[in-house]
């Protein structure tokens, strides 16, 4: 959770051709639009710090969100202070990410400014509530031969009761040690691969149950909501005002 080298809420609101508010934009996008020659800089109206108006007709017909044109202030929602802030994921980005993509690909309602210092404290305290039955992939546990192999090349296969090296044996290609070839770099990579793919596979399927359990994605998303209005946010941009009416 690296602390953010710019403000996150540039406060840059993009206006249409026909004058209608689209939505605000940081700094970086601003500059996107000038040197293109898509857009002008106009007089910024109350409340934003700048305005940039299209210098083309948008195709936007559809009015805008709330969170797409509020003026939001750069500081920790917990706390209030503007430093060493970081960018917060209310729904945690191991479950958003099996999200369909028109829900995850707009997320900005459901992002937040919190310090380093506020933002260890949510993940310590939140992260044993909703990882309860987060799975743990031990190396391996998919492959006794790589198994096998690991163990020998740390040089513990003595520390192995007698039984259980047999049980071992058992359900690999070897039958005895000697028989057990010494690791490779290529070997490395395959665990290396076979442990990132199983665990990727046993993460989606917890989340999947997860989202499942919650009644789906809305529910999913309630959960979390309420799991972080317990750390009590008193800065909550003004959008947040209408979540909350949706999970009381």
């Amino acid at each position: 959770m690296a602390a953010l080298s710019r403000p996150h809420y540039a406060n840059v609101i993009l206006i249409g051709h026909d004058g209608k508010h689209l939505s605000t934009i940081s700094d970086k996008k601003a500059k996107w639009y000038l040197e293109r020659n898509l857009a002008a800089e106009i007089t910024a109206p109350a409340p934003y710090a700048r305005a940039l108006k299209l210098n083309f007709v948008n195709k936007q017909t559809n009015d805008s969100e709330v969170w797409d044109l509020a003026v939001t202030n750069n500081q920790c929602v917990i706390c209030g202070t503007g430093k060493e802030l970081t960018l917060h994921h209310i729904v945690p980005r191991v479950i958003r990410r099996y999200f369909p993509v028109e829900i995850k690909g707009h997320s900005r309602e459901w992002c937040v400014l919190l310090c380093e210092s506020c933002h260890t404290h949510v993940e310590f305290v939140s992260q044993p509530i909703y990882k309860t039955t987060f799975p743990d992939y031990k190396r391996g546990e998919k492959d006794m031969n790589i198994a096998l192999q690991v163990i020998k090349s740390k040089g513990n296969l003595e520390r192995i009761p007698g039984d259980k090296l047999q049980e071992m044996f058992s359900r690999s290609d070897y039958n005895t040690i000697e028989e057990i070839p010494e690791l490779t770099s290529l070997d490395k990579q395959t665990i290396h691969v076979i442990r990132g793919e199983t665990q990727q596979a046993l993460i989606r399927e917890w989340a999947e149950n997860f989202i499942k359990e919650q009644g789906g994605i809305e529910g999913t998303q309630q959960y979390f909501l309420n799991l972080f209005l317990t750390f009590n946010p008193k800065y909550l941009p003004e959008w947040f005002a209408d979540l909350k009416k949706q999970v009381t």
